[in-house]
């Protein structure tokens, strides 16, 4: 189905916008917009579709309307700094009324990357129509994803097209090794993303005295860039997130759990202090299904 244009929306659209923004708690830090992988500067979009059927069969159904890009505001941030980090939106006018919509079952499905078909949200095209005759439907997670949203759809002023807003943000924060969401350290409460608590000796239980070894740490989709075999000792691991999506970083093993206490932004770094006795040790991204996608390997402490 051909698109027609694309829809900045009205003043109603505006405040919804804004309360949308609103709802948005708990997350990932704020951190620069995606930048496209040849490095032009223009945002990486996430595909987002209206599709035939539901969200809870095996495969997406078939494409009705393919809509804008999914992408991130573009400028400098304003205000105070929001730990939702950035809200992702897509505006487009379809060639289907809304009562075409509803006349058949159809879902919103937004997926994780242009390459990557598996879905990152999902919402059912239906409920209750409001006053104007609009319609909001929410959007639930997919793949343990940790995104969610809502989509707005408005007849055009033409009376034949519809205009589909969609919005959606990162609401669960890392999950920590045992896969709930990762909590502050109880030494350091509050901590934010980049904190380095100190960890204490398991021999004595006292601060480590050492001069911690400084460990740089690549984070790109989907791999993990560093050395995986280090002599004990405490370390810092320097963590830069070098792709063009979220990711975090967390250590596990001989006892010891660590992670950073969020998401990495695009371009954001953070340092994690930790001692590593001798042993075998997994690293990884608690980020959505990151690690089930390749971000994770093996480290070795002699």
């Amino acid at each position: 189905m051909n698109l027609t244009r694309t829809w900045r929306g009205s003043a109603a659209l505006v405040l919804l916008l804004a309360l949308i923004v609103g709802m948005f708690v708990g997350g990932t830090s704020r951190g620069a917009a995606q930048d496209d992988a040849n490095g032009d500067g223009d945002p990486e979009g996430r595909p987002v579709s209206v599709v035939a059927g539901g969200c809870d069969g095996d495969e997406a159904g078939e494409v009705v309307a393919a809509l804008n890009d999914l992408t991130p505001a573009e400028g400098d941030a304003v205000g105070q700094e929001n730990p939702s980090g950035l809200a992702e939106t897509s505006f487009t006018n379809v060639e289907l009324t809304l009562d075409d919509l509803l006349a058949d079952d159809h879902a919103v499905v937004a997926g994780f990357a242009a390459d990557d078909d598996e879905p990152l949200v999902c919402g059912e095209i239906g409920g209750i129509l409001d006053e104007t005759g609009s319609l909001v439907v929410g959007l639930r997670q997919q793949n343990e994803s940790g995104f969610t949203g809502i989509a707005f759809f408005a007849d055009a002023d033409d009376g034949a097209t519809t205009n589909v807003s969609v919005f959606i943000a990162q609401t669960d924060g890392a999950r920590s090794p045992a896969g709930g969401v990762a909590a502050p350290d109880a030494a350091t409460p509050g901590a934010a993303v980049g904190a380095t608590p100190v960890v204490a000796s398991a021999a004595t239980g006292s601060p480590a005295e050492a001069e911690p070894e400084t460990v740089d740490v690549s984070l790109i989709e989907f791999a993990i860039d560093m050395e995986t075999a280090l002599d004990d000792g405490p370390f810092v691991f320097e963590v830069t997130n070098d792709g063009t999506v979220r990711h975090g970083f967390a250590v596990e093993g001989e006892g010891v759990e660590a992670a950073l206490d969020g998401n990495l932004q695009p371009g954001e770094s953070a340092t994690l202090e930790v001692e590593l006795p001798r042993g075998s040790y997994t690293v990884y991204s608690p980020t959505g299904r990151d690690r089930d996608r390749g971000m994770e390997l093996e480290l070795t402490v002699r």
